[in-house]
């Protein structure tokens, strides 16, 4: 009897020792947070699906039917009903995520982004590690990659001796100042060629520095040299030919930072634009552009209303020339003829500068002090100094040719935005509503793409476009960057009227796997990461 007793208690512990292993190796482990019943669109641009996410610490560990798995977590939230996607990329963006109040990018995370891609038009410096150290020293919101700029290397190789080409051994500096960029991780070469200094490089100057960028695997970002309306400029078609010819003979895929045409002489000619984009990719070009959904454009007078001859050398030398009248001479009937290619004077708001002339057309600046509209941007860039002095476009753009674009598979989105400095700077609403008025006016009203198309683009393709695995898709194993919408209430509030309204209907984003906004509320929570070549 003692020994039946004993093999049925070793038979006992055995099985119970078994049923315990097995637990073991089929319980899934307990997550961070749970979200539960939400319509998932993962991003690659099929269909949404009924799914429960599980996070665990900055990855996402588990998309399915989260009771039958038996996954458990600290946090569960319920999403039910709600539309969930991958974080939004903005990638042209001008944020300020180094330094207040851009670090806290609420007009981006509000709109559901949760990546910017910086130093473009140009502008980026090539201290790409001292940069990301800064970024995670003091924290960051959203996630950050940087291109390094042709605009720094150019002035480091030439000082403001640069209204002319490059010498070889200046191109070689240049050529150096970009490597070091690409060394420290930028994405790649940046260039606004439409700006100084840009504006007098050659186009062979820009291949052998892109060529730079091409050692590495990185990409080449361009505010081409001429979107309709430059001053002497090369024509739109030109402009688009030359960009291709400098990714292709330089090595790299090729991003046009914010593409469409420039005033009505130029509307007309983005099917041919077009169809030489799509000729290159037919030949292997990896040729991508980005998307404002607005029709106005925004950028600092001297850049948008000066001939290139006027600003060079910087605030001072545009300062001496306002005030030589011989300059003025010269300089006037220029302006006056890129006032009336932008659509005259009526069509220019003043959006940052002195506040009592903020939000203000430059004809009624003008005619406030009783002048011409021209001798209007000599005083107001005699008062300024130069230098952060905006001004809004209006009408620029063809609300047709946005359109077009919308439905091209190679095109993203982008704000062109920042954060304004100060509370009551009057500023362009894209900045606020960049996404938002996409998902609004080209999907809901219109109808005119869908949401699972126009997510990917904001999402997926950029991910995938910029090198950065694991990234852009709702997946396990991919870091947990999420926007969550309430989408029957997905509004922009920004207007040309009242600006600075952050968007409705976004209830959730989540940076690598918290909450930078929670219940339409942002949280302040520093969660972003700076993202170098590669998603290093």
């Amino acid at each position: 009897m003692g020994c039946c007793r004993s093999r049925w208690a070793i038979a006992v512990a055995a099985a119970l020792l078994w049923t315990d292993g097995w637990a073991q190796r089929t319980a899934t482990p307990r997550a961070d947070l749970l979200l539960v019943g939400g319509r998932v669109l993962d991003g690659a641009g099929g269909d949404w699906v009924w799914a429960d996410i599980a996070i665990t610490g900055d990855r996402i560990s588990f998309v399915g039917h989260a009771r039958s798995s038996n996954v458990r977590a600290k946090d569960t939230v319920s999403v039910t009903g709600l539309l969930v996607t991958p974080g939004l990329w903005d990638v042209h963006s001008h944020e300020e995520v180094g330094r207040e109040p851009g670090k806290w990018a609420k007009p981006f995370v509000t709109q559901g982004v949760t990546t910017v891609i910086l130093g473009v038009d140009g502008f980026g410096d090539n201290e790409i590690a001292a940069t990301f150290a800064r970024y995670r020293r003091q924290g960051i919101t959203v996630n950050a990659a940087r291109f390094v700029g042709h605009g720094p290397a150019r002035t480091k190789a030439m000082g403001t001796d640069f209204a002319r080409p490059a010498r070889p051994d200046e191109i070689e500096a240049m050529r150096g100042y970009v490597r070091k960029g690409m060394a420290e991780g930028a994405l790649g070469f940046s260039t606004g060629l439409a700006y100084n200094p840009g504006y007098y490089s050659t186009t062979e100057e820009v291949i052998a520095l892109n060529r730079v960028a091409a050692e590495s695997g990185g990409i080449y970002d361009t505010h081409d040299r001429d979107m309709g309306v430059s001053y002497k400029g090369i024509g739109f078609l030109n402009s688009v030919t030359e960009a291709i010819r400098i990714a292709e003979e330089g090595g790299t895929p090729l991003v046009f930072s914010h593409f469409n045409t420039l005033g009505l002489k130029a509307h007309p000619d983005m099917p041919e634009a077009i169809r030489r984009i799509e000729a290159a990719r037919g030949r292997g070009v990896n040729v991508m552009a980005a998307q404002i959904v607005y029709t106005a454009s925004e950028s600092s007078v001297d850049g948008h209303l000066m001939p290139r001859w006027a600003p060079a050398g910087g605030p001072d030398s545009l300062l001496a020339r306002l005030k030589d009248e011989r300059a003025w001479a010269r300089m006037e009937p220029e302006i006056l003829e890129i006032l009336t290619n932008r659509g005259g004077p009526t069509k220019i708001l003043i959006t940052e500068g002195p506040k009592e002339f903020t939000k203000r057309s430059l004809a009624d600046i003008a005619a406030q002090w009783g002048t011409s509209p021209t001798e209007a941007i000599r005083r107001l860039l005699i008062m300024t100094h130069g230098t952060r002095l905006m001004d809004m476009n209006l009408d620029i753009y063809s609300i047709e040719n946005v359109r077009t674009l919308a439905r091209k598979d190679w095109v993203m989105t982008t704000t062109d935005g920042y954060t304004p400095a100060t509370e009551t700077t009057y500023t362009h609403p894209r900045t606020y509503g960049g996404f938002t008025k996409k998902f609004t006016q080209l999907v809901r009203d219109e109808k005119w793409i869908s949401m699972p198309y126009a997510v990917r683009g904001m999402t997926s393709l950029p991910a995938s476009f910029y090198g950065i695995p694991n990234r852009g898709l709702v997946k396990p194993g991919f870091h947990a960057d999420l926007a969550i919408f309430d989408e029957a209430r997905i509004q922009e509030r920004a207007s040309y009227d009242q600006p600075r309204q952050y968007s409705e209907g976004t209830v959730h984003v989540l940076v690598n796997g918290k909450f930078a906004l929670r219940d339409g509320k942002v949280t302040g929570v520093l969660a972003g990461q700076p993202i170098r070549r590669g998603g290093r």
